[in-house]
């Protein structure tokens, strides 16, 4: 068998980005800890106030479905950001501003293959656009085109591999010499076009690919102009795959709605409060495909 050659960008820091009509928004951060740890950071939303929680998938019920956050959520009024670390602890936090009481024991990142987060999203009007671009050893900007016009809502999906196993899972299905740094990718039956991402050579992570995947999907709720959702934190495939037994994951929304009374009702993870006006209600996170 001839061996695959798979070329990646490297980086401590990724700035992943939507580019519509040669207007580029920025979504979010893929960071790299020194210790082989990964991050991801949403600092480019213009709405603070959202709700975190420790999500209970129930036994018994199959894709889709429609949870609530509120059991087992906490609102905050900060864009905090998710850490996934070698031993399998999970959490949202952001140094200085919030408390970190949104945890869990998810699958040690070493042994992920394959499926490790969800971002969903609408309203790219309400991310801050950017001009800059480039690559370089400690921060990459890397975008998705999105064509002329704006899509209803978009679905970016992370998946970690060893590099072997990422070259494995290709061999299989494309006969090539060579892939990546963007390379085509069918996850159950779906062709996506991927980047492929990887912390700097020192890194106890190098020898680990992130794939990002990007795909347009129907309006993510009709009342809202603008939503951010993420998943992650999952647990080991065998349990998930056993409907039998309830499972557990993180998720994040904002905006939320009336702040205060949810507040009051389930608690606040903020060391330190920003402005505290409401917003339009929803709390309601539909799960399909991707847990």
């Amino acid at each position: 068998m001839n061996k695959i050659r798979i070329n990646f960008f490297r980086s401590k820091r990724f700035v992943i980005t939507c580019d519509v009509n040669n207007k580029k928004y920025r979504i979010f951060q893929v960071i790299f800890g020194t210790d082989g740890s990964l991050f991801v950071n949403f600092p480019y939303y213009l709405n603070s106030k959202g709700l975190v929680s420790f999500v209970t998938y129930p036994k018994n019920i199959g894709q889709p479905i429609d949870l609530n956050l509120v059991p087992g959520g906490k609102v905050t009024s900060h864009l905090v950001k998710y850490s996934h670390h070698l031993d399998g602890e999970a959490h949202f936090s952001q140094d200085g501003q919030v408390m970190t009481e949104n945890r869990k024991k998810s699958i040690p990142l070493h042994s992920i293959n394959g499926h490790i987060f969800t971002i969903q999203l609408q309203g790219l009007k309400d991310f801050k656009s950017t001009n800059k671009k480039g690559i370089t050893s400690k921060k990459t900007i890397l975008s998705f085109n999105l064509g002329d016009f704006e899509p209803d809502a978009i679905k970016i999906v992370g998946r970690i591999y060893l590099i072997e196993q990422l070259i494995n899972r290709f061999w299989s299905i494309f006969p090539v010499s060579e892939i990546g740094p963007v390379a085509p990718m069918n996850v159950s039956g779906k062709h996506y076009h991927a980047l492929f991402l990887s912390p700097p050579i020192n890194n106890p992570s190098n020898n680990y690919i992130l794939t990002l995947t990007c795909e347009k999907v129907p309006k993510l709720d009709k009342r809202e102009s603008s939503t951010l959702t993420f998943i992650g934190g999952f647990d080991a495939h065998d349990l998930i795959n056993n409907l039998s037994i309830d499972t557990t994951f993180l998720a994040l929304y904002y905006p939320i709605s009336d702040y205060e009374e949810f507040k009051k009702q389930i608690g606040c993870i903020d060391l330190f409060e920003n402005d505290t006006s409401s917003d339009k209600p929803n709390l309601n996170l539909m799960i399909e495909d991707s847990y």
